[in-house]
């Protein structure tokens, strides 16, 4: 049993307590207000004890979304080597770590090494490093009352729901890394990318970098998102790109409850590349599209991390319409807010992406 310091007395300290709570020695927060207080039966101190309990505890762990600038507060202000400290998820890496340590899984070594010195996070490998302090320059738009930054060179708005230039940056931070050369949820590779001319069908678009990152090579682009305050932030971004561009507000799916399909959008016309990465429902989606992929020979990038099953799912589907597969290299950790509801769950190492091409006669 590890003597562990808890830092943090919020929303999150509380459900992440009782998985906790027989191993928490010490509770700290920044908040002066809550300094002397009795939380769930200890008394929260201020960071400065810290100090005194030098040698005296295994772990410490923040329950905070904002666990890196806490992190970053307690290394500059204490001096506290970085492998000691852990966010919100430590539960799930334990229990994720625990289950690896015996499995011969070599490509897999690299992922657990991170994890032994670095907390949980969806992608846990060395590339996020270069991303933890990347420089991104926010601008705001006054008459259209949102924030947006330069994706190369183009303008890229964000949604009403980004209150701050600090979200923003985060956010922004975040996409630069899933798209990183050696993430496994990166869209395009050298051998497998859009092509000059083609037709894209793009459906979870949320903020739209991987469609403004081929906007110049496209003949036609389908942005297809449910999400309104999206849709607003999307018209912005694609004002320039009218004539080759347009926006479809719904659910993508296979046709039920008012969903869209990729059947119905298409119609008789052609897509040359389809990209899905519509939080869990890739599957009904594919499975509204079996005409468009018969009569056309796509690309297709779809996300396969959201459920545990979606990797072999979507690989049997689509070898069924005869089409070849394999999956983007590398793994990831899709972390979900239900961590924190439940009791300890163990997350798994999961592929980010299948691609797919018609099978060569």
């Amino acid at each position: 049993m590890e003597k562990i310091i808890l830092w943090g007395t919020g929303k999150i300290a509380n459900k992440l307590f009782p998985g906790i709570d027989d191993e928490v020695i010490l509770v700290i927060d920044n908040d002066k207000k809550k300094w002397g207080t009795v939380w769930n039966e200890h008394v929260v101190e201020r960071p400065s004890t810290l100090e005194k309990f030098c040698g005296k505890y295994d772990r410490i762990v923040i329950a905070s979304v904002y666990w890196k600038d806490i992190k970053k507060q307690i290394i500059e202000e204490f001096g506290i080597e970085p492998s000691f400290i852990d966010n919100m998820y430590y539960r799930q890496k334990r229990a994720l770590l625990d289950t690896y340590k015996y499995k011969a899984d070599r490509d897999k070594e690299r992922y657990i090494l991170f994890l032994e010195q670095n907390p949980l996070q969806v992608f846990n490998d060395d590339f996020i490093q270069k991303y933890e302090n990347l420089h991104v320059e926010v601008n705001f738009d006054q008459e259209n009352s949102l924030y947006y930054v330069y994706h190369n060179g183009r303008k890229m708005y964000f949604s009403s729901e980004f209150s701050n230039e600090e979200v923003v940056k985060g956010y922004y931070s975040f996409l630069r890394m899933e798209q990183d050369v050696n993430s496994p949820h990166r869209y395009q590779t050298d051998c497998f990318h859009v092509n000059q001319n083609d037709v894209v069908l793009d459906a979870g678009v949320a903020e739209g970098n991987f469609a403004l990152d081929i906007i110049d090579l496209v003949d036609k682009l389908y942005l297809v998102e449910c999400d309104e305050r999206w849709v607003k932030a999307l018209k912005c971004t694609f004002a320039p790109y009218k004539d080759k561009v347009e926006i479809i507000q719904g659910m993508l799916g296979d046709g039920n409850k008012g969903s869209k399909t990729i059947d119905e959008i298409i119609g008789t016309g052609k897509v040359d590349f389809i990209k899905l990465d519509i939080e869990g429902a890739e599957g009904e989606a594919l499975s509204g599209s079996e005409q468009t992929l018969k009569q056309n020979n796509v690309k297709l990038d779809i996300c396969v991390y959201h459920n545990d099953d979606d990797e072999k799912k979507v690989k049997q589907f689509l070898g069924e319409m005869g089409y070849e597969t394999k999956v983007s290299d590398g793994y990831m950790v899709f972390i979900s807010e239900q961590f924190l509801e439940a009791e300890v769950t163990t997350p798994q190492f999961v592929r980010g992406l299948v691609r797919g091409k018609k099978k060569e006669d």
